[in-house]
């Protein structure tokens, strides 16, 4: 298959390095640095995986010419501009996101047209270590399906060149309940370990840690009851230690992006949860308190860490 990875992260990078070993996978992203090491050198996954490929990298998604599908794994507050950038383009073929939060596959139907869009989750643990380079830290769940349910010869396609290069995927049609349930773990995980500094598996060995994801977990599910939504798991607490075992080693994408100094995608995952609460009525205390933290640590990082962060190599 000819597969286009718009943003060429850890996820990204990972999911498409392992593809391109038997496809043709071209990558994209504004990372210059990155994109010109792997461009010279090629792209290397230590971790779980141990493989060195060479995807093609491209400067724009124009000149990936003909791709079957459009992988986005992009942070959700850059999804309009993604969505805006691709409908501009003289391209039909499917665009999966493959995101955090919710409300991304909406935003990518209003702008590229319903059918075209399909959902994507996947709990899997990847770091970006340095240009060029990605640790692969955890298995996880990697699904994918059209908002609406059913499947096509196209997604079924996908799914073999997947498994084929050791990661197993499946289609569901409750696409929407996967992504609920995967942001309501990541309202425990990335802000917890973004304050703390912990990795993924560190979280739960603090017995208050250990009390804040069963809080957390209890007021994302009285949302969720309150919406209707219908999740592939009913238990959420026990959801995310699983997701904590699987990616024990992993650094969250959010304590990356604290350290590296980058906004957070706090107001996708837990601003989702503490907004439908409103909504509805229901109090989210601890998920609010945590939203409030994380924003107000953004801001600090806005004031005076730009010394700190220029010397992280890892950023």
């Amino acid at each position: 298959m000819r597969i286009l990875i718009y943003g060429a992260g850890a996820i990204g990078c990972l999911i498409g390095g392992l593809l391109a070993r038997a496809n043709q996978v071209g990558l994209y992203s504004r990372d210059q640095a990155h994109m010109d090491e792997i461009a010279r050198n090629g792209l290397r996954i230590s971790g779980i995986i141990k493989t060195h490929t060479r995807p093609i990298v491209v400067g724009s998604p124009i000149e990936f010419l003909d791709p079957d599908l459009i992988l986005l794994p992009i942070k959700s507050y850059d999804t309009l501009n993604a969505a805006n950038e691709l409908a501009n383009l003289p391209l039909d073929c499917p665009i999966i996101s493959l995101q955090n939060g919710v409300g991304n596959v909406e935003m990518l139907q209003i702008a590229l047209g319903r059918n075209r869009v399909i959902g994507g989750m996947t709990s899997m643990g990847s770091i970006l270590k340095a240009p060029g380079k990605v640790e692969h830290n955890g298995y996880g769940d990697l699904v994918f399906g059209y908002p609406d349910g059913g499947r096509t010869p196209l997604l079924d396609r996908f799914i073999t060149a997947l498994e084929a290069s050791k990661l197993p995927a499946e289609v569901t049609d409750n696409i929407n309940g996967h992504l609920w349930l995967k942001a309501a773990a990541n309202c425990s995980i990335n802000p917890l370990s973004a304050l703390t500094g912990r990795t993924n598996g560190q979280i739960p060995k603090s017995a208050e840690l250990r009390e804040l994801i069963r809080l957390i977990s209890d007021e994302c599910e009285a949302v969720l009851t309150g919406a209707g939504i219908t999740l592939p798991e009913s238990d959420i607490e026990a959801k995310t230690l699983s997701i904590i075992k699987n990616t024990y080693h992993n650094r969250s994408s959010m304590l990356t992006d604290v350290e590296c100094g980058r906004r957070t995608e706090i107001e996708a995952i837990t601003g989702s949860f503490v907004e439908h609460g409103k909504k509805l009525g229901i109090p989210t205390p601890v998920n609010e308190t945590l939203l409030g933290l994380i924003l107000g640590f953004g801001s600090r990082i806005e004031r005076g860490r730009i010394e700190e962060i220029s010397n992280n190599k890892s950023c």
